[in-house]
C-alpha cells in the first residue's frame, strides 16, 4: 500500500509539473512582457497620437491583449486571458466570395469522364495504351501546351448561393462551368502549359492522373450578390495576362451579372484595359482597372452601375501584378497599391477625391510587406490593420524581423517606419506540450496570432 502511495505521489509531482511546464512555456513573462521598437525609416514623432493594440492569440484559447504608443512600446500595458477567441477587435474577417473561376486542376482517373479536354485527351492516350509518349522522365511528369488540347480557356466555376428578390439561386457547377466556358469564350495562349504527373501503380497501370495549370496565368473572380444578381469581373495575373483576347465576350472585359441561368456584360472598359477588382460597401461602388502603363479607378452608380468618375491612381508597369485595395467606408478612405505604390484616396461630401500616393518600396525592402498582404486580402487582410486621421495614413502588420511593423505616410510619402519585437517573439506554445497536445499549437506571428490593431487618439 506504502509502495502505491509513494508511486501515486511521484505520479501527481509529476502531472504537477509538467502542467507547470506548461504555464512556463506559453507564458514565459506572464503579464511582464516586453515591446521595443526599432526606427526603419523616418522620424518617430510622425507617429505621434498613434497608438497600437497588438494582439498574441495561442490557439485561439490563451489571448494577450497590449496597448501602447506607436513611439513607446516601454509604456506597454498588457492583460491576458483563457477563453475561446474567433476574431479580435481590430482583426478583419475574411471575404468569402460567392463566385470562383479558375483554371482546372486537380486529378484525374482512367475510367471517368472529365471536362477538362487536356485531362481527357491524356486519359484518351491511356485508356489505348499508348503511355510511351507521355512518359518523359523517371518521374512521370510531362509538360503540355494547353493549346493543342483546347481552343479556348478550360477553367472551373462555381457558384454559392445566392438570392435574387425572395428566391434562392442554387447553381450547379458543372452547369455553371457550362455556361461561363460558353460567355468567356477565351482563346487558349500558345504559351500556356499544364503540368501532367502518372501516378503509377506497382504493376505498371496508371491508377489515376494529378494535373496543375502552368503559373504564367491564374484567374480570379472578384463577386458581390446584392439581391438582384451575382456581379463579378474576371481578372488575370502572370506574364500570359495580357496575351488574353476579349473579342470574343460580349462588351469585352467589364462587369457581369449572373442570375443563375444567363451573364449579361453590365459596363465595358475601354479598350486596352482589364479588370483589376472591384468592391462596394453598398453605397459607393468602385471598379479597379489597369493597362500597360497605369492603375484607374472608376467610379460607378451602385444601381445603374453607370460610370460616375474616372481616376488615375499610379504609374504601373505592364509585368506589375494587378493592384489590390482596402476601403474603410465608415472613416471615409481608400488605399489601393501594387508592389512599390500607394494610393490614398478620400470622401469629402460624398465624392471620392485623391488625397496622396507615396513610394512603398523602403517599407516592402525592410521586410514589412503592404501589397503582399493586400493581393491576398480575402483571406490575409486580417495581417493588416489600417488608421487615417485626415492627414496621416497608418497602416500595421506582420514583419519579417520580429513581430509586427507600424507605417505612417503623409503627403510627403513615408513619414515613419518601425518593427516592433516582443518576448512573445520566440514564445511558441507548441513545444514540448505532451500534456496539453494540439491545443496549444502556435499561429506565429506569420499567421496572425500576433495582429496590430491600429488607431489615432486626440
Amino acid at each position: 500500500m506504502r509502495r502505491v502511495l509513494a508511486a501515486f505521489l511521484v505520479f501527481a509531482a509529476l502531472a504537477a509539473g509538467l502542467i507547470v511546464g506548461a504555464y512556463a512555456a506559453v507564458l514565459p513573462q506572464g503579464d511582464q512582457a516586453v515591446f521595443t521598437v526599432r526606427t526603419l525609416a523616418g522620424d518617430p514623432a510622425a507617429a505621434e497620437g498613434l497608438e497600437l493594440s497588438p494582439v498574441r492569440i495561442c490557439d485561439r484559447y490563451l489571448v494577450w491583449d497590449a496597448a501602447f504608443p506607436a513611439a513607446a512600446p516601454e509604456q506597454a500595458g498588457l492583460s491576458w486571458n483563457f477563453y475561446w477567441c474567433q476574431y479580435t477587435e481590430g482583426h478583419i474577417a475574411p471575404r468569402w466570395l460567392p463566385l470562383s473561376i479558375e483554371l482546372d486542376g486537380g486529378y484525374a482517373e482512367p475510367d471517368r469522364t472529365h471536362n477538362n479536354p487536356l485531362a481527357q485527351a491524356v486519359l484518351d492516350a491511356l485508356s489505348r495504351g499508348d503511355t510511351s509518349a507521355y512518359r518523359t522522365d523517371t518521374n512521370n511528369i510531362l509538360t503540355l501546351r494547353m493549346a493543342d488540347y483546347a481552343d479556348t480557356l478550360p477553367f472551373e466555376a462555381a457558384a454559392d448561393t445566392f438570392t435574387i428578390g425572395e428566391s434562392q439561386v442554387v447553381p450547379s457547377d458543372s452547369e455553371v462551368t457550362d455556361l461561363f466556358r460558353a460567355y468567356f469564350s477565351i482563346p487558349t495562349p500558345d504559351g500556356l502549359q499544364m503540368e501532367i504527373t502518372l501516378h503509377a501503380a506497382q504493376d505498371g497501370t496508371i491508377p489515376f492522373l494529378s494535373f496543375e495549370p502552368d503559373d504564367a496565368l491564374t484567374l480570379s473572380s472578384p463577386s458581390l450578390s446584392n439581391g438582384s444578381g451575382l456581379y463579378f469581373t474576371l481578372c488575370a495575373q502572370g506574364e500570359l495576362a495580357w496575351e488574353l483576347d476579349p473579342s470574343q465576350i460580349p462588351g469585352g472585359w467589364g462587369l457581369y451579372r449572373f442570375d443563375g441561368t444567363d451573364i449579361e456584360t453590365v459596363w465595358s472598359l475601354p479598350e486596352g484595359e482589364r479588370p483589376a477588382n472591384f468592391w462596394s460597401d453598398g453605397e459607393d461602388f468602385f471598379f479597379l482597372s489597369r493597362d500597360r502603363e497605369g492603375a484607374y479607378l472608376y467610379l460607378l452608380d451602385p444601381e445603374t452601375f453607370t460610370q460616375e468618375g474616372r481616376l488615375t491612381l499610379f504609374p504601373l508597369d505592364a509585368a506589375a501584378p494587378n493592384p489590390a485595395f482596402y476601403l474603410d467606408g465608415e472613416e471615409g478612405f481608400l488605399a489601393v497599391a501594387s508592389t512599390g505604390r500607394l494610393a490614398l484616396l478620400t470622401r469629402e461630401n460624398g465624392d471620392w477625391n485623391p488625397a496622396f500616393t507615396a513610394d512603398t518600396s523602403v517599407q516592402e525592402e525592410a521586410g514589412c510587406p503592404l501589397y503582399g498582404y493586400m493581393d491576398m486580402a480575402d483571406e490575409w487582410s486580417g495581417y493588416l490593420d489600417w488608421a487615417f486621421d485626415g492627414t496621416r495614413l497608418a497602416v500595421t502588420g506582420a514583419w519579417e524581423g520580429g513581430d509586427c511593423y507600424a507605417a505612417v505616410y503623409d503627403a510627403g510619402g513615408l513619414a515613419w517606419l518601425g518593427g516592433y519585437t516582443s518576448t512573445f517573439q520566440n514564445t511558441y506554445c507548441d513545444s514540448d506540450l505532451p500534456y496539453m497536445g494540439s491545443r496549444f499549437t502556435t499561429l506565429g506571428p506569420a499567421d496572425s496570432s500576433l495582429c496590430c490593431p491600429a488607431a489615432w487618439t486626440g
